[in-house]
């Protein structure tokens, strides 16, 4: 009888040792990240008008975009159903002809909102989430590789001024 074979546990947040290698030393990342953070703390009011601007634009984009793909449609088919239902009732015909397309297309929208949302949950949870997980992993491993060629009492000079900024800040 054959023993199968063992396979090793990987642990996706380690990154291999030929990679680990491959990474290089860089204080790039965390001054990328001091830099951005002291512009948005600077520039904060301009920051919150600007996503609220942006966020106003995305919502009427995806406004317009249901309008036009969905309700369009379905206004088009309670015309044509309204029609069609004048000639046996026709003072009811509108209500009808609402009714009908409510029940019928709101659980047709519903599946398609809910197929549409589980293709996007699948695809950020298999594909997006770890590369966006591997290039933070990069980065952190990059300054602190670079914080370990430090020599010690630049290791202490840096430590005693953030504690500083932190006291200072808070």
């Amino acid at each position: 009888m054959l023993e199968p074979e063992l396979k090793e546990e990987h642990n996706p947040a380690e990154p291999d040792l030929a990679a680990r290698d491959t990474i290089q030393p860089s204080w790039k990342p965390l001054l990328w990240f001091g830099g951005s953070l002291v512009a948005l703390v600077a520039l904060w009011e301009v920051f919150l008008e600007l996503g609220m601007n942006i966020f106003e634009l995305l919502f009427d984009v995806i406004e317009h975009i249901w309008l036009v793909l969905i309700e369009a449609p379905e206004e088009m088919l309670e015309d044509v159903l309204a029609g069609w239902l004048k000639n046996h009732f026709p003072h009811e015909a509108d209500r009808y002809s609402e009714i009908a397309t409510a029940i019928g297309l709101t659980p047709l929208k519903l599946v398609l909102i809910f197929f549409v949302a589980r293709w996007g949950w699948r695809r950020t949870k298999t594909e997006i989430w770890p590369k966006v997980r591997r290039w933070f992993h990069v980065r952190v491993t990059e300054v602190k590789l670079a914080w370990v060629e430090l020599a010690w009492h630049y290791r202490i000079l840096g430590g005693l001024i953030v504690l500083g900024l932190l006291v200072i800040l808070i």
